[in-house]
């Protein structure tokens, strides 16, 4: 009898043991070998509902050094385990022009303890657009994107880490690029960072202010931390209103 309850018990360990076993996701897209521009769609499922991680790497593709990784970003996928998430490739200069890179894109889900197995695409950059720099903000804020002198759309991403988890406010004013006239301002989106400081946001951007038609606009894009002390420095991008 006591054979048989410790036979049951190491099923019993054993089943969950495999139940708790994290998943490899299944990527649909993108493609190995696909050109992927300042931003790209992941689509793929996983067999249940899972927390993922979407990370980026920009690799070299003669020595495979990664010069420079994109701050993952983390997402539930849907009830039925499918998922496609938008993600930012931001442009990074990485040295001497002509130089062959390519995008290493991971995915993996994760837990509170660990992460699971990768799945991997290896894709190719869109040719001559390897040329933004990242930005070093305030209070220790590294920026990925938007970049300074950016086209931003009627929608863009924020993206990037701060030290630690921090509430971060992002401003967007718009500007009459004829006179530097701040003619109205988008009311700041308030978000907390991720637990280790990287954030991925999504800010509206509206086309028109208060009836300015016809004015040459453009944005300034603000971002600072802000807590019960106090707004800390303000980190500044200056960008184009995409034509």
């Amino acid at each position: 009898m006591r054979k048989i309850l410790a036979l049951l018990m190491l099923g019993v360990v054993l089943a969950a043991t495999q139940a708790l076993a994290l998943e490899q996701p299944t990527i649909m897209s993108p493609r190995e070998g696909a050109i992927l521009g300042p931003s790209y769609e992941v689509v793929g499922s996983m067999p249940y509902r899972a927390f993922l991680v979407v990370v980026t790497d920009l690799v070299r593709c003669d020595t495979n050094e990664v010069l420079y990784t994109v701050p993952g970003i983390r997402h539930w996928t849907n009830e039925d385990g499918s998922f496609r998430f938008r993600v930012a490739s931001p442009r990074v200069v990485v040295g001497g022009s002509g130089m062959d890179l390519q995008y290493r894109v991971r995915v993996y889900e994760a837990n509170r303890n660990e992460k699971g197995p990768e799945a991997l695409v290896i894709a190719q950059c869109t040719p001559g657009q390897v040329t933004a720099s990242l930005v070093q903000g305030e209070g220790g804020l590294m920026l990925s994107a938007p970049q300074e002198g950016a086209s931003l759309g009627p929608n863009y991403d924020v993206i990037g880490r701060m030290p630690q988890r921090t509430f971060l406010v992002v401003v967007t004013d718009v500007l009459n690029s004829e006179t530097g006239e701040v003619v109205g301002t988008v009311p700041g989106i308030r978000h907390w960072t991720d637990m280790d400081g990287s954030f991925h946001f999504r800010v509206s951007s509206p086309r028109i202010m208060l009836g300015q038609r016809g004015l040459p606009l453009s944005y300034r894009v603000r971002i600072f931390a802000s807590g019960a002390e106090g707004n800390g420095p303000e980190t500044v991008i200056n960008a184009k209103m995409a034509e």
